[in-house]
């Protein structure tokens, strides 16, 4: 799937909800753009530049975009996150895509 692709199916998920994009690393800590290479880097920054993703606390209703990428860090754990930290629950996933080692899921609160 191209990025085009990608970003078309994102969108027609979203469409005019609330939605968060969230980076985090293969072991679930919060990973910042800084740290970003390559394809995952060119991902997250098509996202960005193509979805008003909100700076606000997600609530029931809204959408979650997960970007996890290739990487293990070190430091907070997305779910200890005060913002993040109602999701540890089970929800239903939108979409889930694999992108040169990068995986994306879109699910809704």
């Amino acid at each position: 799937m191209s990025l085009e692709e990608i970003i078309k199916s994102v969108q027609s998920i979203l469409q005019d909800n609330q939605s968060s994009l969230v980076l985090s690393s293969l072991n679930g800590v919060t990973v910042s753009e800084k740290a970003l290479k390559d394809s995952s880097k060119e991902l997250y920054l098509r996202l960005q530049d193509n979805i008003n993703f909100s700076e606000a606390s997600p609530q029931e209703g809204d959408f979650i975009v997960l970007l996890t990428v290739p990487i293990l860090a070190k430091g907070t754990k997305i779910l200890d996150e005060e913002r993040y930290s109602d999701l540890n629950k089970k929800l239903e996933v939108s979409l889930n895509i694999e992108f040169e080692n990068n995986l994306l899921v879109v699910f809704k609160i």
